[in-house]
C-alpha cells in the first residue's frame, strides 16, 4: 500500500495548500478604517525618515510627510 500516513483508505480529499490557507486567514481578519490610516501613517513616517537620512529635504517640503503621518495616525485607538 502506498498510502500516506494519517489518511484513511479511500480518502480522496486533497490537503489544503498554503495559498488557500493564507487567503482564508486574511479573509477572516477585519480591516477597519483606522487600520488603513495607521498603515498610511507608517508609510509616510518611514518615507519621511528615509528621505531625511538620505539628505533630500526638498526645501522643507519633506516635513509635510511628517504632518501627514501625525494627522492620519489613529491616536484614539491608543487610549483604549
Amino acid at each position: 500500500m502506498n498510502q500516506p500516513a494519517g489518511r484513511a483508505k479511500g480518502d480522496r480529499t486533497e490537503p489544503i495548500g498554503r495559498d488557500e490557507c493564507s487567503r482564508a486567514v486574511l479573509a477572516s481578519i477585519p480591516v477597519t478604517r483606522s487600520d488603513t490610516h495607521a498603515a498610511i501613517a507608517f508609510g509616510a513616517l518611514s518615507a519621511w525618515l528615509g528621505m531625511l537620512f538620505i539628505g533630500w529635504t526638498l526645501g522643507g517640503a519633506i516635513h509635510l510627510l511628517l504632518a501627514l503621518a501625525l494627522a492620519l495616525f489613529p491616536w484614539r485607538r491608543l487610549g483604549g
